[in-house]
């Protein structure tokens, strides 16, 4: 957590500094419009590519990054990846159009405390933000529920061999 901007007030809100990444300028405008409407939220600066974002990371320090994942040039897993290599400890939220599990799993690998699709509402993000924020991981419901479905269904013959022969 960025001691510099994050002040604690009433005893348990917190004000933030946020850095949205998508390419999409409306997306933005929306996202930064919404946010900067809760209360715990004092900053809200936005890029529109990966690019951008690792350079505004250079001289600046968000407390947490909604990255998009789809953007022209350094892709989100892409942008991901070399922010935690540069700031370990910064904070990622995926904000995407995509549900999908592979995606999902991409980012988490890459470093990503949270995800969540487009289709989600404000209070989702700020939830998210909240889980993420103080630590924890926080993943949209409905993509929880297909990770966890896929490693079942996703086991092979050989796996299924092995667990099956650790249950006997």
């Amino acid at each position: 957590i960025n001691e510099n901007s994050i002040l604690f007030y009433n005893s348990n809100q917190l004000i933030m500094h946020i850095l949205i990444v998508d390419d999409h300028n409306i997306v933005r405008e929306g996202i930064k419009g919404m946010l900067l409407k809760q209360p715990t939220i004092v900053t809200v600066d936005e890029v529109g590519s990966g690019e951008d974002a690792l350079k505004f990371c250079k001289k600046s320090k968000p407390d947490i990054v909604l990255m998009d994942q789809n953007m022209d040039g350094i892709n989100g897993i892409e942008t991901t990846k070399r922010l935690k290599q540069y700031h370990p400890n910064i904070k990622i939220i995926v904000l995407t159009q995509h549900s999908d599990v592979l995606f999902a799993n991409q980012f988490i690998q890459a470093g990503a405390k949270g995800f969540l699709t487009k289709g989600g509402s404000i209070d989702e993000i700020m939830m998210a933000i909240k889980k993420v924020i103080s630590g924890s991981m926080y993943i949209n419901p409905d993509v929880a529920q297909e990770m966890a479905l896929s490693k079942f269904n996703g086991m092979d013959r050989s796996e299924e061999r092995r667990v099956g022969k650790e249950c006997r």
